[in-house]
């Protein structure tokens, strides 16, 4: 759990709060209702890299987010059977 003194920075459960105060790294508790007084919420990426949190959507490397957490506009990041996070970036492949 996380709020008053706790915090998610660090935590083995993932970095981000949620709206019900719990932590973790998928977009439930790093997206809409994230609570940045008690740990990260969601980012563009910064770097290429994409997950627990950090969203390709955006970012200048692509908008897709591969299976192997790294963003890019091509098939091998956005084909939604194989390889493509929705919850971090767009599966379309056009």
């Amino acid at each position: 759990m996380c709020g008053n003194s706790t915090t998610c920075a660090g935590s083995a459960f993932g970095h981000c709060c949620s709206q019900y105060f719990w932590c973790g790294n998928a977009i439930d508790y790093c997206g809409i209702g994230c609570q940045s007084l008690f740990g990260s919420c969601g980012g563009v990426a910064t770097n290429g890299q994409c997950g627990n949190g950090v969203t390709c959507t955006g970012s200048t490397f692509g908008r897709c987010c591969s299976e192997y957490g790294y963003c890019g506009d091509s098939a091998d990041y956005c084909r939604t059977l194989f390889s493509c996070q929705p919850q971090w970036g767009s599966c379309d492949p056009n």
